[in-house]
């Protein structure tokens, strides 16, 4: 009986384990259909992924090279959007490009590139836009559409002023031109000579002059004033205020200076960089010591020497950035807003017509003098003269801060290509 019941659970045991072989090998095989599923699907994902992963990553390059020309257009405007040549022409940012057609390139190679062009809106002419090369004098002078309601003033590429019961607001008179630019950026990828990604920025902003009273007029200086000559005569731009200034071994470097009005303590501190990028276009960008003397006429020397780079339209001042010490000698005559890093020297009866921004020290010899004003970052402004006339020009300052555009960004976002 024992065997017997023995032989019967063996029996049993060996049905379960049967049934459970079986289970098991349904369950692998199922893994194994899962699996290959799984591995199909990952082949497809990795080749879809082998063929768009370039494709994404070009276009991401394409995309920051448009921000990287976007950002480089309105830091260049900043410092030089008002430059223009001895004929008016304006240069920024070229004469001949920055085109819809021929764009201005900041950097390329031979796998990518990127470029910008500025449009304007505008009322004359060719409607509805400008291009950069078509662009007038009078930009950033404000303009109005009388025509438009007085409850429709928009950024609509054709306003941007003030009118108030369809008048136009007489600080800012019509030129016919908007203060709204589009900077136009274009990045491009290229493989082989064929671009491959091009992605495209389109931003708006106002670009105006900075107020008359951006820079304030006179001698602006932080160091000592000392007449070891004859001492200084001071004369503010009316003429009302004329004054003996530094008496001779005196320092004057502690207020209360006697020239209210025109002595300004501290010196603003200006940006090196909008004089340099405009002495650049201009052509007056010294790398060494200059010198004005015997040998040389005026300086600079357009067919008229005047304060103004455009005379006689008299708007942009003559720019000129010496990286040394700068030297005007007898007899001799310099022009314009004048950056110098060192020592700036009138000898005997040297004149400017100019604004001094001198890093170093400011030295009048003779019967040297100046018209227009000093803005001093150095230790002293020495008057050997006998006496040295210093004689402050108001227009000089205010032509000199309109040069100084304001920015504002309006709006900014990708674009399908406009070219």
């Amino acid at each position: 009986m024992f065997n017997a019941m023995k032989t019967k659970y063996l029996k049993k045991l060996a049905g379960m384990l049967n049934r459970n072989d079986g289970v098991s090998l349904i369950a692998i095989m199922t893994m194994l259909v899962i699996m290959s599923v799984m591995g199909g699907v990952f082949s497809s994902v990795m080749g879809r992924w082998k063929i768009s992963a370039p494709t994404n990553i070009n276009s991401s390059k394409a995309l920051y090279l448009a921000e990287t020309a976007t950002m480089f257009a309105i830091q260049d405007a900043k410092n030089r959007f008002f430059s223009v040549n001895a004929a008016s022409t304006p240069l920024y940012p070229s004469a001949t490009t920055g085109t819809r057609s021929t764009p201005y390139v900041v950097s390329t190679s031979s796998t990518e590139t990127a470029e910008y062009w500025i449009e304007r809106p505008y009322l004359a002419g060719s409607s509805p836009y400008s291009t950069n090369s078509a662009v007038d004098l009078d930009r950033g002078n404000n303009d109005d559409d009388t025509t438009l309601a007085d409850d429709d003033i928009s950024d609509d590429d054709s306003d941007d002023d003030t009118i108030i019961n369809n008048v136009t607001d007489v600080s800012n008179p019509l030129d016919g031109f908007s203060d709204v630019y589009t900077v136009i950026a274009t990045g491009k990828v290229q493989r082989g000579g064929t671009t491959v990604a091009k992605r495209q920025i389109k931003t708006k902003v106002t670009i105006i002059p900075s107020p008359d009273t951006t820079i304030d007029p006179g001698v602006q200086t932080s160091g000592d004033i000392v007449g070891t000559g004859g001492g200084f005569g001071m004369t503010n731009d009316d003429g009302t205020l004329s004054t003996s200034f530094g008496t001779p071994g005196v320092n004057n470097n502690t207020g209360p200076d006697p020239e209210t009005g025109i002595v300004i303590r501290p010196a603003q501190q200006l940006d090196v960089n909008f004089v340099k990028a405009f002495a650049i276009d201009q052509g007056h960008y010294n790398t060494l010591d200059l010198t004005i003397g015997l040998a040389n006429d005026n300086y600079p020397e357009p067919s008229a020497p005047s304060f103004y780079h455009d005379s006689p339209t008299d708007i942009l001042p003559n720019f000129t950035y010496v990286e040394q010490d700068f030297t005007v000698g007898s007899n001799r005559k310099a022009f314009g807003v004048i950056w110098v890093k060192g020592n700036v020297v009138l000898d005997g009866t040297a004149t400017m017509d100019a604004i001094i921004i001198c890093e170093g020290d400011v030295t009048f010899n003779g019967t040297s003098d100046i018209v227009g004003g000093i803005i001093h970052y150095g230790s002293v402004i020495n008057g050997n003269g006998n006496p040295t006339a210093v004689t402050i020009e108001n227009d000089f300052f205010s032509n000199m801060s309109k040069a100084m555009p304001i920015i504002v960004v309006k709006s900014s976002h990708e674009a399908v290509s406009a070219n």
